[in-house]
C-alpha cells in the first residue's frame, strides 16, 4: 500500500515519471490479493484514467483491465459459502475496476446482477459499472429504482449512480431533475458535486452550476454548498480551471472557510498533473 501510495504522490509532486508509477502498479498487482492494497491500486488507476484524453484511454484501460481480471480469477469470480467479508469486498473492488474501465464481460455480468440481484458488495459495484457504461434505458431504470426504493440506502445508491452516467443526454436529464425538485435539495448538492467529478459530464455540470449560482444558493441548504463545490477539483483543463478560479473571486463562499482555497489549490495541482499524465502517456 505504501509503495503504491508513495509512487502516486511522487508523480503528483513531479518527482517520478508516470512509467515508473504504472510499472509499480503492474508489479504489485501481479500477485497481490489484499483488499486495502487493491483499493489503493484502484484509486491510482482511476486517477490516471480520469486525466487521459480520449485517444489515450483504450490502451491504458486494456492494461489495467488485464491486471484486475487476473486478480479476479485468483480470488474467484463467484462467492463461495463461508468466505470472509474482506474476500467479498475484494471481489467487488476488482469487479468494479474492470467494469468501470469497460471490460465487456464484466459490464454484461453487472447488467444481469442489477436486474437479478447479488450479494450486497457486488450489487453496489454492479450499479456503478452499469452507470459508467449505460445509456438512456439504464438511466430510466435507475431513476425508477431511485423513486421506488424501499430503504434510504437503496435510494441513495441509485441516486448517486445517476451522476456517473457519461452521456450528455443523461447528464441533461439529471440537471433537469435537480432544477424541477425531483431530487431533494439536501441531496442535490452532493449529486452536483459528484457529477462535476465525472470526466465526461463535469464541465457541463460546472457551467450549469455557475449559470444558476444565485438560484442554487437560495434553494440548497447553506451548509451543502461547500460539499457541492468539492467537485471542481476534478475539472483540470487549464481554461476551465481559470474560469472557475475567476468565478469564485467574484462569488465568495463564506461558509466554506478555507475549504474553498484548498479546493482551488487542488484544482491547480490537478491541472499540472493532467498535463504530465497526457504528455508522459503519449
Amino acid at each position: 500500500y505504501g509503495l503504491v501510495d508513495d509512487a502516486w504522490s511522487a508523480f503528483v509532486a513531479d518527482r517520478l515519471h508516470l512509467a515508473a508509477v504504472t510499472a509499480t502498479v503492474e508489479a504489485i498487482a501481479a500477485d497481490e490479493d489484499d483488499l486495502a492494497v487493491w483499493q489503493r491500486l484502484g484509486g491510482v488507476v482511476t486517477a490516471i484514467d480520469h486525466h487521459l484524453d480520449q485517444h489515450q484511454k483504450p490502451a491504458a484501460a486494456a492494461r489495467f483491465i488485464a491486471l484486475a481480471t487476473a486478480a479476479l480469477d485468483r480470488v474467484g469470480a463467484e462467492p463461495v459459502p463461508g468466505e470472509d467479508q474482506r474476500t467479498a469486498q475484494l471481489r467487488a473492488t476488482l469487479f468494479k475496476l474492470a467494469g468501470v474501465l469497460g471490460h465487456p464481460p464484466t459490464v454484461a455480468l453487472a447488467q444481469r446482477l442489477v436486474t437479478d440481484g447479488a450479494d450486497p458488495e457486488r450489487l453496489s459495484a454492479a450499479i456503478s459499472v452499469v452507470a459508467a457504461n449505460g445509456g438512456p434505458a439504464e438511466f430510466d431504470a435507475f431513476v425508477a429504482a431511485y423513486k421506488g426504493a424501499t430503504t434510504p440506502q437503496e435510494e441513495r445508491r441509485y441516486l448517486f449512480a445517476l451522476a456517473d452516467f457519461n452521456g450528455s443526454g443523461e447528464n441533461s436529464r439529471l440537471l433537469a431533475m435537480i432544477d424541477d425538485d425531483e431530487i431533494r435539495s439536501q441531496d442535490a448538492a452532493y449529486v452536483l458535486g459528484r457529477s462535476m467529478a465525472n470526466s465526461e459530464s463535469g464541465p457541463s455540470v460546472w457551467r450549469h452550476v455557475a449559470a444558476n449560482w444565485d438560484g442554487l444558493n437560495d434553494r440548497l441548504p447553506h451548509n451543502a454548498i461547500p460539499p457541492m463545490i468539492s467537485g471542481v477539483t476534478a475539472l483540470a483543463e487549464p481554461d476551465l480551471a481559470h474560469d472557475i478560479s475567476s468565478f469564485f473571486r467574484e462569488h465568495p463562499v463564506p461558509q466554506a472557510g478555507k475549504t474553498l482555497d484548498q479546493h482551488l489549490e487542488r484544482l491547480r495541482v490537478n491541472v499540472e498533473v493532467r498535463a504530465r499524465v497526457r504528455f508522459q502517456a503519449g
